[in-house]
């Protein structure tokens, strides 16, 4: 005998199919803001090499003023009368010794010869030993002895330039536009980078140089911005890896290919011009990222933005359209709390700026001064083990900081870093294959460090945030470069094997310290990459459809003249 379902059993198996349906639509929605709505390929790409290119060419220009105001051997220049002499002949006549039993830089006798009469005087003029560097400022305008200060000044000017400029133009990035900043300052940094090879006085040079830096470090911030905004979240730290290290390797090379040219200071200005030209491709590949445009309110742009990027990858305009609409609907639900935060220095985030602002000049200082300036004396082979493999581990680490964020990552590479150079403190000098082996790991560490915490700094803030968070870990990783430099300046090189190692792993304790009190990450950013998002169970969500979706059962009582009688 066939039954007719009851009314009952026909609402329960309708709120079973509406449950299932809400989490089905849950978990789309979830896929939806978790994938950039143009999909991953070729816009990635781009992506990844416009921000190595303005990287890059930052880092040329920096690194390029270790050769253009490279101070090499000099001594007092011989009279016409001893021109015949070679610099041997002169210097045994002529140049004294100090208590170190090293020719003077800076004094001569006067007269040269006839040991009674004559006295020493300062040089009125130099000569220069150009193998090292070839011709630079510093033979160019004779930047030695009583005018050495002068190079110190010009390192200042263009580290001021750039801690000036970074936050403000970022800032103006962040609310106006990361592409309408970029295009704005890529005719800046050619004009004066043809520039900086023409002055023929010390303060033109000067000038042209500090808007140079300022130009080349304001480009930065809004592409890393961009690729980390258009990346897909378990890509993300892949992209933003490969960026810095293609960085890395390119500037590197370019440096070495201008060291082993020599070909003077105004030439070298001209090489570093070639990858500089290569900003102008930007121009026709570079696009705001839609999330910062959803989040400033362009809703229509973004979308626009959304399908022209879609594209590009071979995405449907269809299936963008509604990834779309979905990240839209997310943005609407957090914007009132994402809005709140996007002022970095304001109350919601002013206590991870100041230590952002720490642990990047800490951690400049001690990279610049025992990884990028040899601190600690290391020979060839070395480097090249420590380079290869910093590139491996780097590569590797990425799987890591998808499975447990940047700032786990970045805590255990700081107490690797730290406790490498304690242990260099400790070890002999004379024990070469310990000392070796700790270089390297000094050195992979470092880099590995370097490059978390560039991730951890762009995810800990929101969308309308992060060009000046980038620009907050340029502006305090100059400041740290230029202490370093400067220490080595004024106290020696031996500054770091020394007393300065001890600060170097104790400042490194302190950076590992603060980390632990940065938070795991952004919680409010609009359409950012949340690990949080995609560590929820599914457990957790099909707890919340059914509590959203289930409704309790109104069942009727039946009367009493319904009840049947029970049969015996």
């Amino acid at each position: 005998m066939n039954r007719q379902p009851s009314k009952m059993s026909l609402q329960s198996m309708a709120t079973e199919r509406s449950t299932w349906r809400s989490l089905s639509l849950r978990r789309t929605e979830m896929a939806g803001v978790d994938e950039p709505p143009f999909g991953d390929g070729r816009v990635q790409l781009v992506s990844l090499l416009n921000a190595a290119i303005a990287a890059a060419v930052y880092i040329l220009h920096y690194e390029s003023f270790r050769i253009t105001a490279g101070v090499m051997d000099h001594w007092c220049s011989r009279p016409e009368e001893f021109g015949n002499l070679s610099v041997t002949q002169w210097k045994e006549l002529a140049i004294p010794i100090d208590e170190n039993g090293v020719y003077s830089r800076c004094t001569v006798r006067e007269p040269p010869f006839g040991v009674a009469n004559n006295h020493v005087v300062p040089c009125a003029s130099w000569e220069f030993d150009l193998d090292k560097y070839g011709n630079n400022i510093v033979s160019e305008w004779a930047l030695v002895c009583d005018r050495a200060w002068l190079i110190v000044l010009a390192r200042l000017a263009y580290a001021a330039s750039c801690i000036v400029s970074t936050p403000l133009v970022s800032r103006l990035a962040d609310r106006a536009g990361r592409k309408l900043v970029v295009f704005g300052t890529i005719p800046v940094v050619l004009i004066t980078g043809v520039a900086s090879s023409l002055p023929n006085n010390f303060q033109f040079f000067v000038i042209v140089r500090a808007v140079v830096s300022a130009a080349t470090s304001c480009t930065v911030p809004p592409l890393l911005a961009i690729l980390w905004e258009v990346s897909p979240p378990r890509k993300a730290p892949l992209y933003c890896v490969i960026s810095i290290l293609v960085t890395l390797v390119v500037s590197d090379s370019a440096v070495a290919a201008a060291e082993a040219l020599k070909t003077g200071w105004a030439t070298l200005q001209l090489f570093l011009m070639v990858p500089t030209f290569l900003l102008v491709a930007l121009y026709f590949t570079l696009e705001d990222s839609p999330s910062w445009l959803v989040a400033t309110g362009h809703a229509v742009e973004a979308e626009r933005v959304s399908v022209h990027l879609a594209r590009s990858n071979g995405v449907t305009m269809t299936r963008c359209r509604e990834l779309f609409a979905l990240q839209y609907k997310t943005q609407q639900r957090d914007e009132e709390e994402a809005v709140e935060q996007t002022n970095a220095c304001g109350p919601r985030l002013r206590g991870r700026t100041v230590l952002i602002l720490y642990m990047w000049t800490v951690f400049a200082y001690v990279h610049d001064s025992y990884v990028t300036n040899d601190g600690i004396p290391v020979s060839g082979p070395v480097k090249l083990i420590a380079a290869v493999s910093s590139l491996t581990v780097c590569l590797l680490f990425t799987r890591w900081v998808v499975q447990y964020g940047p700032k786990r990552t970045v805590v255990a590479n700081g107490l690797l870093f730290s406790a490498s150079l304690a242990a260099t403190t400790a070890t002999s000098a004379n024990d070469q294959m310990v000392r070796n082996v700790l270089t390297v790991v000094t050195r992979v560490s470092s880099y590995s460090l370097l490059l978390n915490f560039s991730m951890l700094t762009l995810q800990l803030y929101p969308v309308t945030a992060r060009c000046v968070a980038m620009a907050i870990a340029i502006v305090s990783s100059r400041v740290g470069d230029t202490l370093a430099q400067t220490s080595t300046t004024l106290i020696g090189p031996t500054w770091h094997t020394g007393n300065g190692l001890v600060i170097a792993a104790v400042t490194m304790a302190l950076f590992v310290i603060a980390g632990e009190y940065l938070p795991d990450e952004n919680k409010t950013s609009a359409l950012a990459v949340s690990l949080s998002r995609r560590r929820s169970s599914a457990g957790e969500e099909l707890r919340r459809a059914f509590r959203d979706t289930l409704k309790p059962l109104q069942m009727k009582r039946p009367k009493p003249s319904d009840k049947r009688p029970r049969k015996n």
